[in-house]
């Protein structure tokens, strides 16, 4: 399988990103300018054909309007597809997402010999923020379970009426059977004593 350029996933990603809003080039780039970033149209066209590459304010600004993460605008969906940062440094989509966010080194190699300008995820992890997320998480799944029991009540409910309504359409049912039952017993009374 041939490995993909970090910018031509980006390009890849771009038009892909752009019809499902859908937005015409023309439409994005005057979205762009919108939100500050005057490209034009034709850049824009350009940048998708590959005639212009794509600079890092480019990307960021790119991806902020479209609402993905520039992460995902440069690295392939399929973890197995290989993205060439250089000529020489190409790994898959899952060891470049690992990298880009910051849980290791490209190399395993490198992990001894290059120290990350920032202090690692858990070690910039503010002190009680797993137990505020668990915390969080447990009053989300309390409320989450309080609303399940009032719409498990709510059903009991419709479905109890439900009951009360068939039980009363057949009695009222029964009811027009017995009074047809009844006129016609009189009726066959009153012939029957008409008769006698």
């Amino acid at each position: 399988m041939a490995s993909l350029t970090a910018e031509a996933v980006f390009r890849s990603r771009l038009q892909e990103a752009r019809k499902r809003a859908p937005l015409t080039g023309r439409e994005f780039a005057d979205l762009l300018a919108e939100k500050g970033y005057p490209l034009g149209q034709p850049t824009v066209t350009k940048i998708e054909n590959g005639t212009r590459g794509v600079s890092l304010d480019d990307a960021i600004a790119i991806s902020a309007v479209l609402g993905v993460s520039p992460m995902n605008m440069f690295t392939p969906l399929d973890d197995r597809t290989k993205v060439a940062l250089t000529p020489t440094i190409v790994r898959s989509a899952a060891a470049v997402r690992a990298w880009v966010r910051g849980f290791g080194p490209l190399d395993k190699g490198q992990a001894a010999t290059v120290r990350y300008l920032t202090e690692s995820p858990i070690e910039a992890t503010p002190p009680n923020y797993y137990q505020e997320q668990l915390e969080r998480e447990r009053g989300v799944t309390a409320l989450l379970e309080a609303q399940l029991q009032a719409a498990n009540a709510r059903i009991d409910l419709l479905t109890e009426r439900a009951v009360y309504s068939d039980r009363l359409g057949r009695l009222e049912g029964r009811e027009e059977m017995l009074a047809e039952v009844r006129a016609h017993l009189e009726t066959t009374i009153t012939e029957g004593e008409a008769s006698s």
